[in-house]
C-alpha cells in the first residue's frame, strides 16, 4: 500500500484496488472493523476521481454491504444496495 500511494498519490484509482482487496482479505479474516475502514476508503476515492455513476463504486459498494450483512447490519448494508448498487 505505502508504495502505490507513494508512487501514484494517495487519490488514484490503483490506490483504491489496493484498498478494497485489502478490505476483502481483512472481511474473510473475520476484520470487519479494518475491512469496512478500507473500503470506504476506496469508494471515497473512486468517487473522488471517477464520475458518481463509475461501475467501480457499486462493485466497492457491494462488497462494503457484503461485510455489513455478513455482522447484521442491515440496515447499513440496504442503504448502500439502494444508494450504489440499486438504481
Amino acid at each position: 500500500m505505502a508504495l502505490n500511494t507513494k508512487q501514484f498519490g494517495e487519490l488514484h484509482p490503483e490506490v483504491a484496488e489496493n484498498l478494497n482487496s485489502l478490505g476483502l482479505i481483512e472481511k474473510h479474516r473475520g476484520e470487519y472493523d479494518l475491512a469496512i475502514e478500507h473500503i470506504k476508503r476506496a469508494i471515497d476515492i473512486i468517487e473522488q476521481v471517477f464520475d458518481p455513476e463509475h461501475n467501480k463504486i457499486a462493485a466497492f459498494a457491494n462488497n462494503l454491504a457484503d461485510v455489513y450483512s455478513i455482522m447484521a447490519k442491515y440496515s447499513a448494508a440496504t442503504e448502500l444496495y439502494k444508494r450504489y448498487v440499486i438504481r
